[in-house]
């Protein structure tokens, strides 16, 4: 019950930040995405009993709002089915959200013609093993450097630094928006 507890005020905590964040965009339609979001990693969580969820399926279920363009404009590649840990989910979890809500608004899926290539790679380093997760996007609309950065700039930034001990790189070439994630692989699987 303890468990259940520290998650559900930690659950508290991010839905009012979403809500402080968000105050001024349409506040009904981004927050009942981002909660939607928060609800698909639950639900993978629970089918799992808890003990994580591969990260093909992760990915997979937070790109509900695209689904119909994953194999076609949208393809997963690399490691499918690396465990992530509940903590790895919901972060991981909630950055690919963000990322797909940036990708249908601005990005490669607000057009016809553009594409999202999403790689998932584990490797050995001097470090350990870590996880190289990349979003790579092209044939968009030309990208630049958003002018401020907002909740969903901590999403796909700050959270998964802190949450997970990850480098990330976001850089804006005009082809396209691309992020990677590089984090120490005992931070994100579950351990037996």
């Amino acid at each position: 019950m303890g468990e259940i507890n520290h998650r559900a005020k930690n659950m508290l905590a991010v839905v009012q930040a979403m809500v402080m964040r968000t105050a001024d965009r349409s506040f009904a339609e981004s927050l009942g995405a981002r909660l939607q979001a928060l609800s698909r990693n639950q639900d993978l969580l629970i089918k799992r009993n808890w003990s994580g969820t591969p990260i093909a399926e992760l990915i997979e279920s937070q790109l509900a709002a695209v689904n119909d363009l994953i194999n076609t404009r949208v393809s997963i590649e690399g490691e499918r089915e690396l465990l992530l840990s509940p903590v790895a989910s919901e972060t991981i979890g909630l950055a690919i959200h963000e990322l797909t809500t940036n990708a249908t608004k601005y990005g490669a899926l607000s057009n016809a013609d553009g594409s999202v290539r999403i790689a998932c790679d584990v490797r050995d380093t001097a470090e350990g093993r870590k996880l190289d997760l990349i979003w790579h996007e092209q044939g968009g609309p030309p990208v630049g450097e958003p002018n401020r950065a907002g909740f969903g700039t901590v999403m796909i930034d700050r959270n998964p630094r802190a949450a997970l001990g990850a480098e990330v790189e976001i850089s804006y070439p005009e082809s396209g928006l691309r992020w990677r994630l590089t984090a120490p692989l005992d931070r994100l699987v579950t351990v037996p």
